[in-house]
């Protein structure tokens, strides 16, 4: 279902086909809120994107390459077509006291925070990339756009605007029942995404965004 699609579905629920209350702002707005808590409930979006070396950078800052990054799932050296080992940066101190001086082929992603990383060793000329699979933020909805959520899980974001303008009117008791559909709604859904094989889905992705499977 596109946005729009969705929005006809909540009017209905409000019983306000007529467009005589509620307004077309006031529901894509509610519509973008259910998708961006959905997404960020459930790291049901994948994506890849690439980050350049840079002769001898220690600390990336993914955001500024990968707009709609949220959290890596795993990252390549496009030099040697490995993967990356991801650790937290306190590991890498057991390696060595002084490992942001190592300088080589980079073996392993040292996560600092949600968008902070290092590779380790660093590059000590820029040449290639990080390939960087990742869980990605919600896109932002337009009229004909389609939520990237499975299709039979849609309807959750149908709940969850109907009971966000219920409880805006005040409607408690409606806005409730409909809370708990969605409550519903989200747990099934992320059901469902525990039993998807990643490794299958980083094969898609790398097909998908560099030309070759894994």
């Amino acid at each position: 279902m596109t946005r729009d699609n969705l929005t006809a579905r909540v009017r209905f629920n409000l019983a306000d086909a007529g467009v005589t209350y509620y307004s077309a702002d006031d529901l894509n707005d509610s519509i973008q809120d259910a998708y961006d808590e959905v997404v960020a409930l459930t790291a049901c979006i994948e994506s890849a994107g690439t980050m350049a070396f840079v002769s001898d950078q220690i600390f990336y800052n993914a955001i500024d390459d990968i707009s709609d990054f949220m959290r890596p799932i795993a990252v390549k050296n496009s030099n040697t077509l490995r993967f990356l080992d991801i650790i937290f940066l306190k590991s890498l101190d057991s390696f060595r006291d002084d490992w942001e001086q190592g300088v080589g082929s980079s073996e392993y992603l040292g996560l600092i925070d949600s968008k902070w990383m290092t590779p380790f060793p660093h590059m000590g000329t820029g040449a290639g990339n990080l390939e960087v699979f990742y869980k990605a933020s919600a896109n932002t909805l337009g009229a004909s756009t389609v939520p990237t959520i499975p299709t039979q899980f849609q309807k959750i974001l149908e709940f969850y605007s109907t009971a966000d303008m219920l409880e805006q009117m005040e409607e408690f008791e409606q806005a409730g029942k409909a809370w708990q559909d969605y409550i519903a709604e989200l747990q099934r859904f992320k059901n469902f995404l525990k039993d998807r094989v990643m490794s299958d889905r980083i094969a898609q992705l790398s097909a998908q965004y560099f030309g070759r499977g894994i």
